[in-house]
């Protein structure tokens, strides 16, 4: 069951501060309906994203939590998921009415 984050300061954005990086830009998510029925998942690996989110979501220490379960997801890989996500739910032209 989720739980509610419970940081004032909003652990997403504390995140992408800690995660930041100025590299390369890559795809923040693939789907392949052969790998968890298309979910999305991080790019070469088979980790749904909804798994970070869940992790996220579990309390404070959710994200070095899912860094320490599942080391071959990089911080440019999480860091690329948390700027899109925070692109489409803050920016203007992406919200739904």
């Amino acid at each position: 069951m989720r739980k509610g984050l419970n940081t004032a300061s909003g652990l997403l954005g504390m995140t992408r501060a800690i995660l930041h990086n100025a590299g390369m830009p890559q795809p923040a998510f693939t789907r392949d309906p052969d790998i968890y029925s298309g979910a999305a998942v991080f790019p070469g690996t088979r980790v749904p994203i909804y798994v970070l989110f869940d992790y996220l979501m579990g309390g404070d220490d959710g994200m070095r939590q899912f860094r320490e379960d599942y080391e071959h997801v990089t911080p440019e890989m999480i860091n690329a998921v948390l700027d899109q996500a925070m692109h489409r739910l803050t920016d203007p032209d992406t919200l739904d009415d």
